[in-house]
């Protein structure tokens, strides 16, 4: 089961969308200088249930573009049954920022995403505001049963032409 710590409206980590981020608790990655240390303790937090997901999204459903998840990839099975809830029952983008690689990702998640973060945060390459990260952004296409992942990485940069 997954619990998440709080939920607010975000406007900078999903380009071109209003997000309503959800900050799951429990990543047991630990990164170093991580900004949401507050959120490792995984029996913190409500209890992230679909109905409980339904009833913090509803009520803003009508200002976001997009939910995005903060976490939760290290319980696959809830996450994916809660961003298939998500997809069921709301109109919005979904998104996914993890701190796993790409290749630590199961891949059934991607399915009824439409964005996703990746890489571990390191503070000597920077986050994906610079140009030398070593995370990933990427818009999901998805074409004949296939997952099409378009690098939007740039759109984080401050000269992104």
């Amino acid at each position: 089961m997954l619990r998440y710590v709080e939920q607010k409206i975000l406007v900078k980590e999903i380009p071109d969308e209003l997000s309503l981020g959800i900050f799951i608790s429990g990543c047991p990655n630990g990164c170093p200088e991580c900004h949401s240390k507050y959120a490792w303790d995984g029996s913190k937090g409500t209890l992230l249930s679909t109905s409980e997901l339904i009833r913090i999204v509803y009520p803003n459903k009508r200002l976001i573009s997009c939910i995005l998840f903060m976490g939760g990839e290290w319980d696959s099975d809830t996450l994916i049954t809660l961003i298939r809830t998500s997809r069921i029952h709301f109109t919005q983008k979904i998104g996914l920022y993890s701190g796993l690689e790409l290749d630590e990702l199961r891949k059934v998640i991607l399915k009824d995403l439409d964005y996703l973060k990746v890489g571990r945060y390191d503070s000597k390459l920077g986050g994906l505001d610079s140009p030398t990260t070593n995370q990933r952004f990427y818009k999901i296409v998805h074409m004949d049963n296939e997952n099409l992942l378009i690098d939007k990485t740039y759109k984080f940069w401050r000269d992104n032409g």
